[in-house]
């Protein structure tokens, strides 16, 4: 034991305490509904795209594997690591460990594992008509449309979007960890 080892006057008494900090033991891995103030092991599909609140916050729309819908989120102290919940993409895998907060009833992520990336493709381009001109959008949801002869298109052009995502586990950095969750360095 490392006390015995310590250089110091004559120990009158001493006491060993266990924590359950930097653990996951408070993680609820076996879940039928999500209840405020628990934490959970969520494994699901991204359903709606990653959105900035102001403030910074980056929330995400999840599935679960039970149906479950909800909302997950990377707030703003957990800097950097809310770029990796922005690289998300519609029919991405995930798996989120963390709270459920009692005002909004969003997930807290404390730490999540990228499980499956989706093909994700990104607009390089309006379509182009065929006479030559770029065609302009209608509106949102509407599609494409000439000005010089009317010719119409639904689609932009797009091409597979190089994602710096890649597949594995994703935690904040050290300021912003909760003192129960187990850090990455930590896990097999």
């Amino acid at each position: 034991m490392a006390m015995l080892s310590l250089i110091s006057e004559k120990v009158e008494s001493w006491q060993l305490f266990i924590t359950n900090q930097g653990t996951d033991e408070h993680i609820i891995t076996e879940w039928d509904t999500l209840a405020p103030n628990s934490s959970y092991d969520v494994t699901g599909e991204v359903v709606r795209e990653p959105f900035t609140l102001r403030g910074g916050h980056v929330l995400i729309g999840l599935k679960a594997d039970n149906g479950t819908e909800l909302e997950a989120a990377a707030y703003e102290p957990s800097k950097s690591f809310r770029n990796v919940v922005r690289a998300l993409r519609r029919g991405d895998r995930v798996r989120v460990l963390g709270e459920v907060r009692e005002d909004r009833g969003t997930l807290n992520i404390e730490k999540m594992e990228v499980l499956r990336l989706a093909p994700s493709r990104i607009k390089t381009s309006n379509p182009l008509c065929a006479c030559g001109r770029h065609m302009k959008s209608i509106g949102a949801g509407q599609g494409y449309r000439c000005r010089e002869c009317g010719t119409r298109a639904s689609e932009a052009v797009t091409e597979p979007e190089d994602r710096s995502l890649r597949k594995g586990w994703y935690e904040p950095p050290v300021c912003a960890r909760r003192h129960l969750s187990k850090p990455l360095k930590r896990m097999n």
